[in-house]
């Protein structure tokens, strides 16, 4: 068993090296004492923080009425989460406003109660929530396109390059097929006044994407943002088909540095290359269909066209056949075709026979 001063060791060595900011202040909000985290957190140094109000760490603007909670708690103090249903925010040292979640406890220290807060920057949470948010908006925007029956493949794939455009907040976006001499391109969006940037990026960032091993190509390039017609950001994909690598379907901007795509927007760009994979594939497979249909259509016309030629032929050699008559059988021996004088004189026709 350790004894006291060990345990204020142990204590002290916990709440310094502790993950999350952690804050002690007294029943006046007045900072007693903070750890590591907190002072990484809001870039102050320990010594500005120790003796000010709690309320330095928050805006300006929220100041009074956190003042107001504060001495609330204070009259009736438990271990609680801190704003439950509200987004809470924190102030750094250089003005920076950031999301936290903050937990609250108190205890009591020779006979006076004091508060500790435990204080999370949730920034990226934040972020990432955002982003999925808007993921969803847009995969409900690309639903509503691909699923409309009324607009044919070229306005769905212009449509899709807008959303792509304004999702990934690039202005050029770029679908390009792969031939044996290059690429050439299919479908473009520009919401950008130079035209000219669009060869460059064809012959040269879609074939790395064509040559590049991994699905993905992305080039951050943030000294070009000062070049004119240089290509700051590009993120492109190949477009997969059973056929094997059709092209490429990319966005880019010349002025927009990005300095890391994340991984829900790749997703979505994924999604976008499978769909439109999906839809030329059946676009090619509907005209190959209907190439198919007309040929057989054709040879069914010129087929039957040969046989009633024939037909004719052989009614005319039939009816100046000087005797007998010409027949043509199935397997069971029944007529198909029969034709002579030798009917005529009977009194019988073909149509009595025939079948």
């Amino acid at each position: 068993m350790i004894n006291k001063a060990d345990q204020k060791i142990v204590y002290k060595t916990l709440f310094d090296s502790a993950a999350e900011g952690l804050v002690l202040v007294d029943t006046k909000g007045v900072i007693l004492e903070v750890n590591n985290s907190l002072i990484e957190m809001f870039e102050y140094s320990f010594d500005e923080l120790i003796g000010s109000e709690i309320e330095l760490l928050l805006p300006l603007n929220l100041s009074n009425i956190h003042k107001t909670h504060r001495n609330k708690y204070a009259k009736n103090p438990r271990k609680r989460t801190m704003g439950i249903g509200m987004d809470l925010i924190g102030e750094k040292k250089s003005g920076i406003n950031f999301p936290v979640e903050i937990s609250l406890n108190h205890l009591s220290i020779n006979g006076s109660i004091q508060v500790m807060a435990l204080i999370s920057d949730i920034s990226k949470r934040k972020k990432i929530e955002q982003e999925q948010k808007s993921a969803e908006e847009t995969l409900r925007s690309m639903h509503n396109i691909t699923s409309n029956q009324n607009i044919d493949i070229d306005k769905k794939i212009e449509s899709l390059l807008n959303i792509g455009c304004e999702k990934f907040n690039l202005p050029i976006g770029i679908i390009a097929k792969q031939n044996s001499d290059g690429l050439s391109l299919i479908n473009t969006t520009l919401r950008s006044k130079d035209k000219s940037i669009i060869g460059s990026i064809k012959n040269n960032f879609c074939l790395k994407t064509i040559k590049n091993k991994e699905l993905y190509h992305f080039k951050s390039l943030p000294n070009q943002s000062k070049k004119h017609n240089s290509i700051s950001t590009y993120i492109g994909i190949k477009i997969i088909t059973e056929d094997g690598i059709f092209g490429v379907l990319c966005f880019s901007s010349i002025e927009r540095v990005i300095e890391k795509f994340s991984n829900i927007n790749k997703e979505l760009l994924k999604m976008m290359s499978e769909w439109i994979a999906a839809e030329l594939y059946r676009e090619n497979t509907k005209k190959t269909m209907e190439e198919l249909n007309f040929n057989l259509e054709r040879k069914v016309k010129d087929r039957s066209a040969a046989l009633i030629e024939s037909e004719k032929l052989f009614k005319t050699i039939s009816r100046n056949f000087p005797d007998g008559t010409i027949s043509v059988l199935n397997k069971d021996f029944c007529y198909i075709f029969v034709e002579g004088k030798e009917l005529f004189k009977l009194g019988v026709t073909s149509k009595m026979l025939i079948g």
